[in-house]
């Protein structure tokens, strides 16, 4: 329902607010800068599935390394930020992120001993999502494309809400924020879903599985 309220605006208004205009650009121009932009999503695609893998080779050698720097780091960015503030004179936010320091400073030191055994974790799931290669690196491929199809969308459908009558609405500016964000992560929580489920999979029943990539997949979609 969502998609479709989303679409009919996009059809309804976007199409007339996207026509050239007598001061716009001509119809070479425009055919140029929608190549430009379909050549960089398809760069961007390709350069997302190599980050992607190189990214997964790597928390499986350093996953130990990755999660305490992600702990520590936050500590000092929670430090930083609290200077910045007391600088800027907003003792409030200092005070503030003074406690958000300590507090994940003590969080830090308190979860160290663990730090092994979520790297154990880690590495297991990267294993087992490396085990249905190339299905689950698919559906998270067909995930970002339907992404960019839904950005698309969107964008259209939020230049037809600019060029209506309506534009001066600050909670349709809201909403159309929600529902921005609201479909991107639909589509991320899809894909976690469909890995969790088929990782499941491969963890109770080995092998033995019947299709779990497509069964994770359609429950995702669906029940899940």
């Amino acid at each position: 329902l969502h998609v479709l309220i989303i679409f009919i605006v996009a059809v309804g208004l976007g199409a007339s607010a996207s026509e050239p205009s007598s001061k716009g650009g001509s119809n070479d121009d425009i055919g140029s800068i929608n190549a430009s932009l379909v050549g960089g999503v398809a760069m961007l695609l390709a350069l997302s599935a190599v980050l992607a893998t190189a990214w997964q080779q790597f928390l499986m050698q350093y996953g130990s390394a990755v999660i305490s720097c992600m702990l520590w780091t936050s500590v000092l960015m929670s430090g930083v930020m609290c200077v910045v503030y007391f600088v800027a004179g907003a003792w409030t936010m200092g005070i503030l992120f003074i406690l958000i320091t300590v507090c994940a400073y003590f969080y830090s030191g308190a979860v160290k001993e663990r730090i092994p055994f979520a790297s154990s974790n880690l590495r297991t799931a990267c294993i087992g999502v490396r085990h249905f290669s190339p299905q689950l690196p698919l559906v998270a491929a067909g995930a970002l494309l339907a992404q960019c199809l839904w950005i698309l969308i969107w964008a259209v459908a939020f230049l037809g809400f600019r060029a209506s009558p309506n534009a001066d609405n600050p909670l349709a500016y809201f909403l159309m924020l929600v529902s921005f964000y609201w479909g991107c992560l639909v589509v991320v929580n899809v894909v976690h879903v469909a890995t969790a489920g088929a990782v499941a999979s491969w963890w109770f029943d080995g092998d033995n599985a019947p299709n779990p990539v497509s069964g994770a997949t359609k429950r995702a979609l669906t029940t899940s």
